[in-house]
């Protein structure tokens, strides 16, 4: 996991000191990309909080366990719902200010709703609270007001741990209230050998490694449900099938994605990210690079021939990552969700048969 990876050695090494000398911030920011595991770090940060061992975290005490199965009391995580957003009422919730007609508006669109009053109220088993608040860069400014008002007068018991992808809110007011911290992507053969310690075959671990970009918590999830991975690999092959559509193919399916984002924008965020994937193996496949790797997929699905036939060359693929990353901000700050899609698919390289 991220707490013994070299990669963190800088970033764990300072926690553990802090939390050793007694000096715990009121609140961390962890920035790095997905494939730095600020998720699975923030976990572990607060294993080693709460466990009593002589060298935190343990892995075995009540503590850690709970937190390992998120059944910790006084734990708790926030992270997007299906809106792919982190909306105020949840944030307002920790102090309780909030109504009984947010309260079921949360329910509706099925999203994790926070205790009231955790960040006020005792801890139950551990001397303090932590709230874990990852992907701080899918609040709009109004959410992250209410939460750097809470920071600015944090109640005495509660650490917070907040996570980013996006470098620019280091500059923001809300990171000038915290405890700032850089963590570094963690590699392929890391993240695999950290599966094959949590219990994944050798080959189903290198293969997860791959497919998730060297994401350690997406990684997990799939060893874990079978059915997530099966979607990943349709979001991949989405990609070389939408290159042979023309114009006004592309057209039509940019609308159907668009009404699909409506009501699901994390996951139409999430395939965005898997799309990135395939261009990366898009890369190391062009004929520019040509590296000597397999691509993240099973043969089954693509091969590398089948790679090298749809002719990509690597100003296409550099692109098309840029498009997909430009899309996914634009539609992070609320932008035209059709216009911004269509624009895309647009922008995507023809390749038609």
């Amino acid at each position: 996991m991220p707490w013994n990876s070299p990669a963190t050695k800088e970033t764990v090494g300072f926690l553990q000191q802090s939390i050793k000398r007694e000096r715990l911030a009121h609140a961390y920011l962890l920035i790095g990309p997905a494939t730095a595991g600020t998720m699975a770090l923030s976990k572990e940060f607060s294993q080693a909080i709460f466990c009593k061992s002589n060298d935190p975290p343990c892995h075995e005490c009540r503590h850690c366990v709970n937190i390992d199965k998120e059944l910790h009391p006084d734990l708790l995580t926030i992270q997007p719902g299906s809106t792919g957003f982190i909306g105020i009422d949840r944030i307002r919730r920790l102090l309780g200010d909030i109504t009984s007609e947010q309260i079921k508006e949360l329910e509706k669109r099925d999203e994790d709703i926070p205790p009231r009053y955790f960040a006020i109220t005792s801890p139950l088993e551990a001397d303090r609270k932590i709230i874990i608040i990852h992907g701080v860069e899918t609040m709009l400014k109004e959410t992250r007001d209410i939460l750097l008002k809470i920071l600015e007068e944090p109640p005495a018991s509660v650490i917070f741990i907040l996570t980013t992808e996006d470098e620019s809110i280091s500059n923001s007011t809300l990171a000038s209230r915290c405890q700032i911290l850089r963590v570094k992507p963690i590699s392929f053969d890391e993240v695999k050998s950290s599966l094959i310690k949590n219990g994944i075959e050798p080959d189903l671990a290198s293969h997860l490694s791959k497919i998730t970009g060297g994401h350690i918590q997406k990684a997990l999830n799939f060893a874990e449900n079978a059915s997530l991975l099966n979607d990943m690999y349709s979001d991949y092959m989405y990609m070389p099938n939408i290159l042979t559509q023309p114009i006004s193919a592309r057209i039509k399916l940019a609308e159907e994605a668009a009404q699909n984002y409506r009501g699901n924008k994390r996951g139409v965020l999430a395939s965005m990210d898997t799309w990135m994937v395939f261009w990366r193996d898009a890369i190391i496949s062009s004929k520019e690079i040509n590296l000597n790797q397999d691509i993240s997929v099973k043969s089954e699905l693509l091969t590398k021939e089948d790679l090298k036939k749809l002719s990509i060359d690597l100003v296409e693929a550099v692109g098309a990552i840029r498009a997909i990353e430009k899309a996914q901000l634009a539609l992070q700050n609320n932008g035209n969700a059709r216009l911004i899609i269509e624009n895309l698919y647009m922008n995507l390289p023809l390749k038609l048969e």
